[in-house]
Parts: C-alpha cells; sequence; structure tokens
C-alpha cells in the first residue's frame, strides 16, 4: 500500500497493481469472493480509505504490522 497504488496478490501467481483511489478500491472489490478476508499491511494512512472503503462493502479486514 502506497500513497498512489496497491498491489493485491489474489495467489502465488497473480499480482494485479490498483489506483489508491476510491475508484480503484471498487475495482478491486469486484475481484473479490464473497467471503474474502483482507489482509493489508499498515503504512502510515495510506491503508486507511482502503480499509473503510472495503469494510463499508461488508469484507472483513485484518491490518498487519509489518514490524511483527
Amino acid at each position: 500500500m502506497s500513497k498512489r497504488s496497491f498491489h493485491a496478490a489474489f495467489d502465488d501467481s497473480v499480482v494485479q497493481r490498483f489506483p489508491n483511489t476510491e475508484a480503484g478500491i471498487d475495482q478491486f472489490i469486484e475481484l473479490l469472493a464473497p467471503d474474502a478476508l483482507i489482509g493489508i499491511e499498515a503504512t502510515g494512512a495510506y491503508h486507511l480509505l482502503f480499509c473503510v472503503r472495503v469494510r463499508g462493502r461488508g469484507f472483513a479486514v485484518r491490518v498487519i504490522n509489518p514490524l511483527e
């Protein structure tokens, strides 16, 4: 997760890049299975919009501290 974009790994071979915007996050959400659990690295404030958008659409989100 960065200021302008984020990468999503859907499995060991499929990684996609999305803009870190409301539209980019919505594009990511459209690719998810309905019961997907999402893990995201804590990145200052850059992950907050993402968390709000995906939780607002009913997905479970786990914020991961990269130091642990």
